[in-house]
């Protein structure tokens, strides 16, 4: 009579206290992989939006220091991925006798709160 009330396996009661201490542990862990992959996408998109404003900061900065036409225009930019939106800014600072100097500003922004502004002085030498 012994052998029949040996127990062999856990009980029903067992299992489930079991699994739901183990949810109770693992739901804060389950919680902070989502805000770590939030941050890690948006930490992506900040990279993105600064490369693409340096890019514009660069191209711009070439196009004035070469004296092309229409280089210290300002305005939006189009040739932007999607998703992105962005503008370079020229502003005139100062007038030498042989120097033009300019503040150009680039700024990338998305409508997800990514926004990236960098700004860099531009001087030319020459008569302009």
């Amino acid at each position: 009579m012994k052998d029949f009330y040996r127990q062999q396996g856990a009980t029903l009661v067992e299992v489930v206290v079991a699994v739901t201490l183990l949810g109770l542990a693992f739901a804060p862990l389950f919680s902070a992989l989502i805000v770590a992959d939030r941050l890690e996408q948006r930490a992506a998109a900040n990279t993105q939006a600064l490369c693409l404003a340096e890019q514009l900061l660069e191209r711009k900065r070439a196009a004035l220091k070469l004296g092309l036409a229409g280089a210290a225009d300002s305005g939006m930019v189009a040739e932007l991925p999607a998703g992105y939106s962005g503008e370079v800014t020229v502003m005139p600072v100062n007038r030498y006798d042989q120097a033009v100097m300019w503040a150009v500003t680039a700024r990338v922004w998305q409508q997800a709160g990514v926004d990236c502004r960098l700004t860099t002085w531009v001087c030319r030498r020459g008569s302009n």
